[in-house]
């Protein structure tokens, strides 16, 4: 499912989407609907703000661009789409401003394809995403940021993983509770919480050696964490970072795998290893304290940082 916004870079448009009486099933030929605002009233059930002057139905992927009518600033939209309602991708092109889609309670979205933004502003969806599969978000823009609000659930299975691609940022925020691997393929993936139940930020993977896999990108914790122990940490090829934005203290108690590759951490704060790590990729410090806590009943009796790993402080070698 992609949404595009219009393409002022002023422009904020917040869409509130509530529970309303409209019920909708998948359409026999989905279409791919794009935005343009003509309307000058933000509401997504408003043919006349889609360049075909058709309202999206259930099936439908929507993509939100530069539009040809009236811009918006700071409008409250109510959504009259039912609950569950599909859509098959969420999109932004370069052109698309800064905007809110939802508000705390809406209805939830079945999302059966992907989220994408080209955009350098910063965007919004808070309405809760239900995933029909494994699903990727990509931020392409290094300047671009992307803020998921809602619970990320499940419908229609279990296992259902998201992956994170692009060079921009992608925050999440919800008590999401899919099952699935989170994959960050590159740029940035922030959160504010980490725990140990369903209720978290990274969802509620299963345990395994790989339930979160960094490659090439930056796993990013704004407050204190602790990571599920139960979660392994797998590196690839491409390296992984972790970061920490504010100067707090994250906790891992689990397993960082990943053969030769690499792990480096930046950052003010403190960041606990309590885990028998096995990478033999260099460990880099560039910022901030790694602390290694040799009292947790999984650390082991000596090298929580694998012995084959080059450890690397502010750029020397040790």
């Amino acid at each position: 499912m992609f949404l595009n916004f219009p393409s002022s870079s002023l422009c904020q448009i917040t869409i509130a989407a509530t529970l309303g009486a409209l019920a909708f099933f998948p359409a026999a030929n989905a279409a791919t609907v794009t935005w343009d605002g003509e309307a000058n009233d933000g509401a997504l059930t408003n043919g006349i703000n889609y360049v075909s002057n058709v309202a999206p139905v259930s099936g439908d992927s929507l993509i939100f661009a530069g539009g040809t009518g009236t811009q918006f600033t700071a409008n409250t939209v109510v959504n009259a789409y039912a609950a569950n309602i599909e859509f098959a991708g969420i999109s932004s092109d370069a052109s698309a401003g800064t905007f809110v889609i939802g508000q705390t309670g809406n209805p939830v979205i079945n999302l059966t394809g992907n989220i994408g933004s080209d955009s350098v502003q910063t965007q919004t969806i808070n309405n809760p995403l239900a995933l029909t599969a494994s699903r990727a978000v990509g931020v392409t823009s290094r300047f671009g940021a992307m803020s998921l609000g809602g619970v990320l659930s499940e419908i229609g299975g279990s296992g259902f993983g998201l992956t994170k691609t692009g060079s921009g940022l992608l925050t999440l925020s919800g008590a999401n509770t899919f099952t699935g691997p989170v994959i960050i393929n590159g740029g940035t993936l922030a959160i504010s919480s980490g725990g140990t139940g369903s209720a978290q930020q990274l969802g509620n993977g299963a345990p395994g050696a790989a339930s979160i896999t960094l490659n090439g990108g930056t796993l990013r914790v704004t407050a204190a964490v602790t990571l599920s122990a139960n979660r392994g940490i797998v590196l690839g090829s491409g390296g992984g970072t972790f970061g920490q934005f504010t100067n707090s203290t994250t906790t891992f108690n689990g397993v960082i795998s990943g053969g030769a590759n690499a792990f480096t951490k930046t950052g003010q704060g403190f960041l606990v290893l309590g885990g028998t790590n096995t990478y033999t990729g260099p460990t880099t410090v560039n910022q901030g304290t790694l602390w290694l806590d040799y009292s947790q009943v999984a650390a082991p009796a000596s090298n929580i940082i694998n012995s084959g790993s080059a450890l690397v402080l502010g750029g020397a070698s040790t």
